[in-house]
């Protein structure tokens, strides 16, 4: 679920953007989710000027949100909070029942139902990861995620939740295209 399905051809691209550049406009690539970092480190060089990356993003976006969530759960068993926030199965309730996962799924498991990934927690975290992002905005998520932060902020483990979330999102591509902050 979390891999690039296309393939990338470096002459074809090279030679669309070339046509892109006599006519003054950048080239866009689609489908640059999850390539290789040595294959996005050649783009710059070959003339593209942008890449499709959301699903990449999100799915970086919600293992960060995830990745909180479970420093959050070590807190508690250590005694160092008391009540933690219902982010984690909030989020992935709302990821499994809004079934946006079926079209990520492969074909060897486009037979499951809510039940089986229910039941399955590295399916239900794969499910959620692919997901998330189509409920992380929903209202009871939000709230959840607001606890989260609270409590990150009030143990200060993580001063900037939010920070944390963007740099997990960004340096990958900072990095591969060579740009500047």
């Amino acid at each position: 679920m979390q891999e690039n399905v296309g393939g990338f051809d470096s002459d074809t691209a090279k030679k669309l953007a070339s046509i892109a550049r006599r006519y003054k406009v950048g080239f866009k690539e689609h489908n640059a989710d999850f390539l290789d970092d040595e294959i996005l480190k050649l783009h710059p060089d070959l003339g593209i000027t942008a890449a499709n990356t959301g699903p990449e993003f999100s799915t970086i976006e919600i293992k960060a949100y995830l990745k909180l969530g479970n420093i959050e759960k070590e807190a508690v068993k250590q005694g160092k909070l008391k009540l933690s926030s219902n982010f984690i199965p909030v989020l992935q309730q709302r990821a499994l029942e809004s079934e946006r996962w079926r079209k990520w799924l492969k074909k060897d498991k486009s037979h499951l139902t809510k039940d089986d990934i229910a039941k399955n927690p590295e399916l239900l975290k794969d499910i959620t990861i692919v997901s998330g992002r189509y409920v992380i905005d929903e209202e009871l998520v939000k709230k959840e995620k607001e606890k989260l932060f609270q409590n990150l902020k009030n143990l200060k483990i993580i001063v900037n939740p939010e920070r944390e979330i963007i740099e997990s999102v960004m340096l990958r591509w900072v990095s591969t295209f060579d740009l500047r902050i």
